[in-house]
């Protein structure tokens, strides 16, 4: 009876073992346990505020000066319509001085006009009759012939006689009439500038232009890249903020090519775990290799939708990880936020052993597998360019 009580406690031990082992290979099956840093999303909240702060405070400092520019612009141009007023005012004065001027002249020689009207008036009545004058008149000079008598007239067809000799009075010199005033004198003056509007604004985050060649920062506080890991106890992530570089494209050309590259300090990586971070830190020799960098080569566009903003594709490109370097493709999806942000998010799969990483695993119990998920979540800001574009 004692054996058979013991041979019963054994088996019942076994069998407890048994169903304990199958109900947690059933229960891992179906829960998925996810570490993620605490505070990270109120962290980006705060940072988003921020941004949003210094966007708000470039368009003040943007407006600001418009507003100097317009209220520049409305004081010369208040300048230049009394500096033409001006102009013309002296344009007036000189034309009536010199107006004034030619008056005396004008004048001497109207009444020399109406001189020599009457003596030719006069001439012309006596070569009418001069058939019948004395013949000691004819030749007499001209106080005879104004001092001769009044002779009858005579029918015009009976006057034959003209006169051929040299005037009786010399010509009066012509009369100094004032130059007028030529139409392009009167527009010397400097061609009109081209009109520009008044009170017109620029507010930079209302500014992006989607094509055309342009360099975008990549905004830290508010980037992450990170990646998704599992193991045999549970799955986790791992998330860095400390994202930095810069990139340049044409958005509505972006097969064109590209160039530039982002980075991350590996020693950032947190996974939620300090003793899992240790373990990966030593696992990627964050000492020797302080940073991992991908450097995009070319784009493979999908769906671009300039007037949307939105650009889908294959980003083509080098990921450099401890010490290693290798040609990857990021599935990507890009659009401009309502702050005129770059917002790109994208993942890839990756090997860790393609890159000389050992998996940490914890005497065989706890592993980690050899592929992960990397992902990343950017934004970027277009740069101003050295001309305006």
């Amino acid at each position: 009876m004692k054996n058979a009580l013991q041979i019963l406690g054994v088996a019942s031990l076994f069998a407890w073992t048994a169903i304990g082992g199958f109900a947690w290979f059933k229960v891992k099956s179906h829960v998925q346990v996810t570490i993620q840093e605490q505070g990270t999303e109120a962290d980006e909240g705060l940072a988003l505020l921020s941004d949003r702060l210094d966007v708000l405070g470039g368009d003040f400092d943007a407006l600001v000066g418009s507003l100097e520019q317009n209220f520049a612009l409305l004081a010369n141009a208040m300048q230049a319509g009394t500096a033409g007023e001006a102009v013309e005012n002296v344009r007036l004065a000189e034309r009536l001085g010199h107006l004034e001027a030619a008056l005396p002249e004008a004048l001497s020689a109207r009444e020399t006009a109406v001189a020599l009207s009457s003596v030719l008036s006069r001439l012309e009545h006596l070569s009418q009759n001069t058939e019948r004058l004395p013949l000691a008149l004819v030749g007499s000079d001209p106080a005879a012939l104004a001092s001769a008598p009044e002779p009858e007239s005579v029918p015009l067809e009976a006057t034959n006689a003209s006169v051929s000799a040299a005037p009786l009075v010399a010509e009066a010199p012509p009369a100094v009439v004032p130059q007028p005033v030529v139409a392009a004198e009167l527009s010397e003056a400097a061609e009109p500038a081209p009109k520009q509007s008044f009170l017109a604004f620029r507010l930079p985050s209302r500014d992006f232009i989607f094509e055309g060649l342009q360099t975008f920062e990549v905004l830290q506080d508010l980037s992450r890249v990170g990646f998704d890991g599992k193991s045999t106890l549970h799955d986790f992530t791992g998330v860095s903020n400390r994202v930095s570089g810069s990139f340049e494209v044409d958005l509505a050309h972006a097969e064109q090519g590209i160039s530039g590259g982002i980075e991350i300090a590996s020693a950032s990586l947190d996974t939620g775990l300090a003793g899992r971070d240790e373990a990966m830190a030593e696992h990627l020799g964050t000492e020797e290799f302080e940073s991992i960098r991908f450097e995009p080569t070319a784009f493979e566009p999908v769906e671009v939708d300039a007037d949307g903003q939105r650009l889908v594709g294959n980003l083509r490109g080098r990921m450099v990880l401890h010490g290693v370097s290798r040609g990857v493709s990021l599935a990507i999806d890009a659009h401009v936020d309502e702050s005129r942000r770059l917002v790109i998010e994208g993942e890839l799969p990756l090997l860790l052993s393609d890159y000389e990483v050992e998996a940490p695993n914890k005497l065989g119990v706890i592993a980690m597998d050899d592929e992960v998920r990397v992902w990343l979540h950017l934004r970027a800001r277009a740069q101003p360019s050295e001309v305006a574009h």
